[in-house]
């Protein structure tokens, strides 16, 4: 890794992976925190995954084992592509070029893990043609401890296969607001729901196309797009199907306005309006 102060960042720190001989350019991570601006992480044909060249998973080293003296290996490996780090309490930009691949079994893009661990809010904003195409057991993409998530301009399709609330592909908790907007959000999960707002936290859907599916095998909750607050739809088109509950839910209501379309399968329907 060549670490830079000057180059390509004003008034800021960054780095970079580079090969011997690599341009400026030759990136397809790379971290930007100028002074008085947004830290923002550009993925640029990315691919953070959790498996080796030779195509299987890469392991958590552990302790020796006391016979042999050889280091040991867990079975699975829970890390999370991309987190805040301890005692940083920051917000996060994250631009999406060309196209993106998340494999990671603990989190896509983790909000946080607690308190003094989280980000301020996550904003993800894609450039004409980029994509982000996540994967992973549990958290999907997170705004956490009250931080706001935003989807803007973006492609993003993300699945997981947990269970619980925050176990869900696109989550927010504490009362933060999640916001998709001028997107194709596609959201799959086969244990819970797909989109969730936790709390006080309000669903924003403008001017975007939502696939949200779930199929329930635990109880937390209901709905493929579920809050325990609203639900706003403008101008977007909501493809919606559970296996428990109502396809979209919302306890202090769902609103529609101009332009509304809602295509349910099985005879789901809307619930809080």
């Amino acid at each position: 890794y060549d670490g830079y102060t000057s180059a390509g960042v004003a008034n800021g720190t960054g780095w970079k992976y580079t090969t011997s001989g690599a341009s400026e350019n030759d990136w397809n991570i790379k971290f930007e925190y100028p002074q008085g601006g947004t830290p923002t992480l550009t993925l640029k044909d990315a691919k953070l995954d959790q498996i080796g060249d030779d195509g299987t998973t890469l392991y958590t080293k552990g302790a020796n084992d006391p016979e042999t003296g050889l280091p040991t290996y867990a079975s699975t490996r829970t890390c999370s592509a991309i987190l805040p780090k301890s005692g940083s309490v920051i917000d996060l930009k994250i631009v999406l070029q060309g196209e993106n691949v998340i494999e990671a079994n603990n989190g896509i893009i983790r909000g946080g893990t607690s308190s003094t661990v989280h980000f301020k809010s996550v904003t993800i904003v894609g450039e004409p043609g980029s994509s982000l195409t996540g994967t992973g057991k549990g958290i999907g993409i997170q705004g956490t401890y009250g931080a706001p998530l935003t989807i803007e301009n973006a492609n993003i399709n993300i699945s997981t296969t947990n269970s619980g609330g925050s176990a869900a592909p696109i989550y927010v908790d504490g009362g933060g607001n999640l916001t998709i907007k001028n997107s194709t959000v596609t959201a799959t999960n086969t244990k819970n729901a797909a989109i969730y707002a936790s709390g006080t936290g309000n669903i924003i859907i403008e001017n975007s196309t939502v696939n949200a599916n779930s199929t329930f095998t635990s109880t937390s909750g209901a709905g493929a797009i579920n809050t325990a607050n609203t639900v706003t739809i403008t101008n977007s088109t909501i493809n919606g199907e559970s296996s428990n509950g109502a396809a979209i839910a919302g306890t202090a209501g769902v609103t529609f306005n101009s332009g509304k379309t809602a295509e349910i399968s099985d005879g789901l329907a809307f619930e809080g309006f």
